[in-house]
């Protein structure tokens, strides 16, 4: 029995790890996402004000 499961969890490990790897770099990639798009619109947002003024 011990047999038959190492190579399953041989083949399972390796794959959870890549999983979860991807979701973090996807969540990690949409966060940096989300700042350099709120960083975009304060520059925005200054640009404006200073041609207004």
């Amino acid at each position: 029995n011990a047999g038959f499961l190492n190579p399953v969890y041989f083949i399972m490990i390796p794959s959870l790890i890549a999983i979860a790897l991807i979701a973090f770099t996807i969540l990690y990639n949409e966060l940096e996402i989300e700042r350099k798009l709120a960083s975009t619109t304060v520059i925005i947002q200054q640009n404006i004000k200073t041609e207004s003024d």
